[in-house]
């Protein structure tokens, strides 16, 4: 499974192997859900909450035992579902970035691609899961590449445009048969339109604003 989900405040790693599936900006803070593992009677739960103050519950899963795989079920008619993996848990408060950019800013750039959706599903998940999944790992590797380790934005939502549109260009890629198709020139059309997007990226990370893609004049 695509690891994609970036974890906060979670020092020795017990959360891991994220997969959530209707992940929207409607049950989410713009891509960041927050998280809390509590224990109860050596059962261990983990809640997934839109909202920072952690009142908006919108996923929920339990265990016995600090450690394996816990099926996340929606709550509150949310729609998000999904799982993740608990090793040597402990309680403790967490967010999760689990997307950069989700369906709908996908169908507002084209329209077209809800027709590539088979019950519901593309490439083998729920609505555009799996391309905005590619969309953030590339977006990723581009910002880790730029900021220092455990770096962490104040929003997402200044990130959506580029995934938008690199998540477009894996739709079209996986959709291609062959390099002269239809497809293919539409998937190379949405890359370059997703490289072009990146200077525009605005971030702010502890209040300071920054231009990750905008290259600096260093003088001497």
């Amino acid at each position: 499974m695509l690891e994609y989900a970036t974890t906060h405040d979670d020092p020795n790693g017990a959360l891991s192997r994220w997969v959530l599936d209707a992940a929207r900006r409607a049950n989410s803070d713009d891509g960041r859900l927050y998280a809390r593992v509590s224990e109860a009677g050596g059962d261990y739960t983990v809640s997934l909450y839109s909202d920072a103050a952690r009142t908006q519950l919108v996923a929920r899963g339990s265990i016995t035992g600090d450690s394996g795989d816990v099926i996340l079920t929606e709550q509150n008619s949310s729609g998000l579902s999904g799982s993740m993996r608990l090793r040597n848990a402990t309680a403790l408060d967490a967010v999760v970035d689990a997307f950069y950019a989700d369906d709908d800013d996908l169908t507002a750039l084209q329209k077209e691609v809800a027709s590539f959706l088979i019950n519901g599903e593309f490439a083998g998940r729920p609505g555009f899961a799996e391309p905005l999944a590619r969309a953030k790992r590339v977006m990723d590797a581009l910002l880790n590449a730029r900021y220092p380790q455990g770096w962490r934005a104040d929003s997402l939502a200044p990130l959506a445009e580029p995934a938008s549109r690199y998540a477009l260009f894996f739709i079209y890629d996986y959709l291609s048969t062959r390099a002269d198709d239809a497809a293919a020139q539409l998937a190379a059309h949405w890359r370059r339109e997703a490289r072009l997007a990146l200077p525009r990226v605005r971030l702010s990370l502890a209040g300071e604003a920054t231009t990750p893609f905008v290259p600096r004049i260093q003088r001497s």
